[in-house]
């Protein structure tokens, strides 16, 4: 005789979720073998990507030079011509930005291409540096990283018994000039000079008087005296000057003040 052996339907429910769970977490090896991970482990699909770092600031983030009292910061990307990695191209390529530099609390706009150098007052600031590399698509702006080197430039040391003695005027003075109407050059105060010399270092810097005059020490030799780049007006062609051993020279320099 026969016995039913009746399976309550709570066992039933119990070897049923063991059954799935074991079948879930059931991994299949490339030999074909079943791996069942121990309890307690997990596994992805997805595998974790390293953001590489690289050295440099990103745009609006100042590299500060504490020993120059300087920051710089790019602002904008003008141009990243660069050759795409793995890419044969004819040129290389460049990067120019927009950048601010700031000296002791003023700042000046300029543009910066990569390894080329550019001068504010007597700093030569360069961006030697650009990452990441140019893949071959775009880079997002907040990847870009730049490294910038800020250097004093060389000045040439004054003898202390030749120099320079100069008046700046300015022209014309007038909102109209009329024929008859004596409308005449006038000084110009506040005005930054650069004085540099035949090899274009900068000798000597200084700012017009309240009565448009200078005067500078330099060594006897040739200089050029012109405007500071980050002055708008007066416009000045730069002027040529010689100044001989233990001498003052004596020189009238004339600007355009754009008023016509």
């Amino acid at each position: 005789m026969y016995r039913t052996r009746f399976i309550a339907p709570a066992a039933i429910a119990i070897l049923f979720a063991v059954f799935v769970g074991v079948a879930v977490k059931a991994e299949l090896s490339p030999n074909g073998a079943i791996n069942i991970p121990s309890p307690g482990a997990t596994s992805t699909e997805t595998e974790a990507t390293n953001t590489p770092e690289f050295p440099g600031v990103g745009f609006g983030t100042p590299a500060v030079f504490a020993e120059a009292s300087t920051s710089v910061r790019a602002t904008d990307l003008l141009e990243d011509s660069r050759c795409p990695k793995g890419v044969q191209c004819i040129q290389a390529g460049t990067v120019r930005v927009s950048a601010v530099i700031t000296e002791n609390g003023v700042d000046y706009p300029v543009e910066i291409g990569l390894a080329t150098t550019t001068q504010v007052n007597d700093l030569e600031v360069s961006l030697s540096e650009v990452n990441p590399e140019k893949p071959q698509r775009n880079i997002a702006l907040d990847q870009y990283r730049f490294v910038f080197s800020v250097t004093r430039a060389q000045v040439l040391p004054p003898s202390g018994n030749s120099g320079i003695h100069g008046l700046l005027l300015v022209g014309p003075t007038c909102p109209v000039v009329r024929e008859g109407v004596d409308c005449p050059d006038r000084p110009a105060p506040s005005v930054p000079l650069v004085i540099t010399g035949v090899d274009g270092a900068i000798a000597a810097r200084t700012t017009t008087k309240d009565d448009g005059t200078f005067i500078v020490l330099v060594s006897p030799g040739q200089y050029t005296i012109s405007k500071d780049p980050n002055t708008p007006f007066p416009t000045i062609t730069p002027f040529q000057v010689t100044v001989p051993a233990g001498d003052i020279t004596d020189v009238v320099v004339r600007g355009d003040t754009g008023i016509r």
